[in-house]
């Protein structure tokens, strides 16, 4: 009787607990799927996918001279100081890399001026399709070789604070600059020394603004990121993992079930 007390007992435990596990587990993904954050086995195999092809993107940008490892350490930590997207900071460092390749410009500015884009642009405020715009904006200008036209123009209305800075750089006036960007004098090296001189301002500024939510959540997508990518670059099994995590989730009474007639 005391065996069968006993074993009761155990089993209403573990119950309890298996109970306890499947809300934890159904809070989770709920809270993270609220902050756009996936985690379900297609989201996380999507994310796995897009860390590698942003490595090799990086890995291809910095040559077969460069550290790959380290530029990519580099990139999440920009993308974490300015609470910017990992993906867009990534992909402005790989595209001012192969510009200051052709400019010989030294590595550490290049750090230096996407770190001051990210920035300018978080100081400029606006929604983050704003700042993807920019930024995707600007790529195509600095690869272009001269920044003009409608990508001057949006660039003037989605980052007022970056083509501020490249008129403090200047020393002209944003409309003197608008005359500059009509008569093509705004090339890639005008450009970029303009930013550069001006990243000390621009670093003031960002640090007087505050930590908001928002950027919170980002820097978290971007922690999750770094940690499901990693994860798949070593062993491969972020899918397998998600996919086994989906199954216990959706079935944790039939787990509890068996334990009870074993």
């Amino acid at each position: 009787l005391d065996f069968l007390l006993n074993l009761r007992a155990n089993t209403t435990g573990f119950d309890q607990g298996i109970n306890s596990a499947k809300f934890a587990v159904n809070a989770l993904a709920g809270a993270m799927a609220a902050l756009g954050i996936g985690a379900t086995a297609q989201e996380i195999a999507q994310i796995a996918d897009a860390w590698a092809g942003l490595n090799a993107r990086i890995k291809i940008a910095v040559g077969e001279h460069g550290n790959a490892q380290q530029a990519m350490a580099d990139v999440v930590e920009i993308a974490k100081e300015t609470n910017s997207n990992l993906t867009a900071t990534g992909d402005l460092y790989a595209r001012l890399t192969k510009i200051g390749q052709e400019m010989a410009i030294p590595q550490d500015q290049v750090l230096s001026l996407t770190k001051t884009i990210n920035q300018a642009i978080q100081v400029s405020g606006g929604s983050a399709d704003s700042a993807q715009a920019a930024i995707t904006q600007l790529q195509q200008a600095l690869s272009s070789g001269v920044l003009r036209g409608d990508e001057f123009n949006s660039m003037m209305e989605q980052s007022p604070r970056l083509t501020q800075a490249m008129a403090d750089g200047l020393g002209v006036t944003t409309g003197e600059l608008r005359k500059m960007a009509n008569e093509g004098k705004l090339t890639t090296d005008v450009v970029t020394k303009s930013l550069l001189s001006q990243s000390e301002a621009i670093q003031k500024e960002f640090s007087a603004f505050p930590l908001t939510i928002g950027s919170s959540i980002e820097n978290l997508k971007t922690s999750w990121t770094v940690f499901i990518g990693e994860l798949d670059q070593t062993h491969g099994i972020s899918a397998k993992v998600a996919e086994s995590l989906t199954w216990v989730a959706n079935n944790l009474d039939s787990i509890a079930t068996a334990f009870e007639v074993a």
